[in-house]
């Protein structure tokens, strides 16, 4: 008698823990399918994409924000389909999940040699920025980012190219056939607030060095504030 119950005390226990189990997975399916707790960051990401009608995006690449933003539980993602890209953040928070902000978007539904947004990130005092996007033509084998300072001056207009990234400092991403990138640039009206009107172009070059494409982001800025 002693062995069966002990054998029926164990089997209950089983039981139990199991019960519980399914108790929790069933409440976290809830959750998450009600969107008041996000598990994952790219559950995160998913309000994103229902706010800028982007469709729904893969992750490209993760990567964590430069040390200077102070940013603690925070990761940049880069996600992207065939006609859209995200550059955006995700921060933990523990009542909350994964929270995404909106980030910037980038439309690559028309046919181009390369499409280029610039995204801007600030807290606390801090900022980063960075152009990103997706290289079209086989052609361009390396990319560079020219900041330029527009003056009208007597009803003319003067450029004056501030500074051109390195090419060394692209970061390339390759995904289900498709080349991506992220280039960090400086801003140079960080230092010099007296610069007039700033513009970004991210230029492709081929094997030579000669530039082959030249995509304005000037329609493609967004900046977000990290509060």
């Amino acid at each position: 008698m002693k062995r069966v119950d002990q054998k029926k005390r164990v089997e209950t226990r089983k039981r139990k823990a199991l019960r519980r189990t399914l108790t929790c997975l069933a409440a976290l399916a809830v959750f998450s399918a009600l969107h008041l707790y996000t598990f994952t960051p790219m559950q995160g990401i998913r309000y994103t994409e229902a706010q800028r009608g982007t469709g729904r995006t893969r992750a490209v690449a993760r990567m964590l924000p430069p040390e200077g933003l102070k940013l603690g539980r925070t990761l940049f993602y880069l996600t992207a389909n065939e006609n859209a890209m995200l550059m955006t953040y995700v921060r933990f928070h523990p009542l909350m999940g994964w929270a995404d902000a909106l980030g910037a978007t980038l439309d690559c539904s028309e046919e181009a040699k390369l499409h280029a947004a610039l995204w801007s990130v600030s807290y606390d005092g801090a900022s980063v920025q960075y152009v990103f996007g997706r290289v079209d033509d086989p052609e361009i084998q390396a990319l560079s980012v020219s900041v330029e300072e527009i003056r009208q001056r007597t009803g003319e207009e003067v450029r004056e190219e501030l500074l051109r990234t390195d090419t060394e400092t692209v970061r390339w991403y390759q995904k289900n056939g498709q080349r991506y990138f992220v280039i960090p640039v400086d801003n140079p009206q960080k230092t010099n607030e007296k610069l007039e009107v700033v513009t970004y172009s991210a230029l492709g070059l081929d094997a030579e060095g000669r530039e082959i494409a030249v995509q304005s982001v000037e329609d493609q800025k967004t900046s977000t504030y990290i509060g």
